[in-house]
């Protein structure tokens, strides 16, 4: 029944595709398959005895009721016992597998493959063959095991008889028994290092020389030992040098002469603030470090001239407000009148104006009559009015 379980059952609206598949490629192997045609319903029952009888087949199948009616036409065998019950049957199979054919023709086939449970191919209920399938793995584990166990002792006969072939490849080389002697050859050995040790207990020079000897071995461990660290010094200084070398040739491309002393004592108190050692490894750092102060204090500078630049412009504007006939430009622009206004600073406070509205106030207060108190208090009025814009001039200006 192997061959007719191990046949394709194809649908009818599969046919066409199927059969062009299988005639168009080469399938490797055997491939046998079976129509699926329309079966009826009433399909007469195999006989309890036979072969079919024993199968159970799931009619809720597509091809349930077709499979059916197959295994009562093909496998009627009556099941016997002995080979001795064939002879009453045209088609029979005993227990242990001799199948009866029309004809007399008789076959029995007890391939492992074929017998094996866990060759099985019929039937719903897979666990005997699951079990099947465990017990034969683990019996070709432990096949396996065995077989790796001789392999491993064969390898050490193997290795015992080649170490035997090589000793006596080398025997052939000697052509006198006395030169085998391997026991004469072992107590000429004793006897030589019982003498040796005989000469170190007596020679003091000996004993002295085999102590410079361990001592020298020491300092030759050790010295070795420091050549490996100088090495890795050398190596390190070495790497040292060709940095240092790339960092000197790199600072060369840039100017470093700075002949205005204010310059220079600008860029002095700016690298003092900077807190960064100077060294040759340090160079990038101190770099960094020196820009980031520049780029601050220009800030910082900048800052105050925008400052300064508003304030001046603010008084610029006040001024020109209050005396516009005495400012030297009305335009207010700070850049094209900030000089002339600053002369003008100078000039006012160059001449103390301030200071001799006071001795002219107090020249009249004491020298001049009484008659002349209205004028004194015109005078005075004026000069508060003037030192109020100076001072309010030299605020802007600041």
């Amino acid at each position: 029944m192997r061959s007719f379980g191990m046949r394709l059952l194809v649908p009818e609206h599969h046919r066409k595709a199927i059969s062009e598949y299988i005639d168009n490629h080469d399938m490797r192997g055997l491939v046998e398959y079976s129509l699926v045609t329309a079966a009826s319903a009433h399909q007469p029952l195999p006989r309890p005895d036979t072969l079919a009888g024993k199968l159970t087949v799931d009619t809720d199948h597509p091809s349930g009721l077709w499979l059916t009616a197959q295994l009562a036409r093909r496998f009627d065998h009556a099941c016997v016992e002995t080979v001795r019950d064939l002879e009453q049957h045209r088609v029979a199979v005993t227990v242990r597998g001799t199948v009866k054919l029309p004809g007399s023709h008789y076959r029995k086939d007890d391939r492992p493959e074929l017998t094996s449970p866990s060759s099985y191919i019929l039937g719903a209920n897979t666990a005997a063959k699951c079990a099947a399938l465990e017990t034969e793995a683990t019996q070709l584990a432990e096949a396996k095991k065995k077989a790796v166990a001789n392999a491993e002792d064969l390898d050490d006969r193997y290795q015992k008889l080649d170490a035997i072939l090589d000793a006596a490849s080398q025997l052939v080389t000697y052509a006198d028994w006395t030169l085998l002697d391997y026991r004469a050859s072992a107590r000429a050995c004793g006897h030589l290092k019982k003498r040796i040790d005989a000469i170190k207990a007596d020679n003091v020079d000996l004993q002295q020389l085999e102590k410079q000897r361990d001592t020298a071995k020491e300092e030759w461990k050790s010295a070795v030992g420091a050549s490996s660290g100088i090495r890795d010094k050398i190596t390190e200084h070495r790497d040292r040098r060709d940095a240092l070398a790339g960092t000197r040739e790199q600072e060369q491309r840039k100017p470093h002469t700075i002949n205005d002393d204010a310059q220079r004592s600008y860029l002095d108190a700016a690298y003092s603030s900077i807190g960064v050692d100077a060294a040759p490894e340090t160079m990038q750092a101190i770099s960094a470090a020196f820009r980031k102060e520049l780029e601050q204090r220009k800030s910082a500078a900048e800052s105050d001239r925008r400052l300064a630049h508003q304030k001046v412009k603010t008084a610029i504007g006040r001024f020109v407000e209050d005396w516009p006939d005495a400012a030297p430009d009305t335009s207010g622009d700070v850049d094209r009148c900030g000089a002339d206004f600053a002369a003008l600073h100078d000039e006012i406070a160059q001449r103390r104006l301030p200071d001799a509205m006071t001795r002219f106030q107090q020249m009249i207060s004491e020298d001049m009559v009484p008659s002349v108190g209205v004028l004194q208090r015109a005078i005075e009025n004026a000069a508060t009015k003037i030192q109020g814009r100076v001072a309010m001039v030299n605020e802007g200006l600041r």
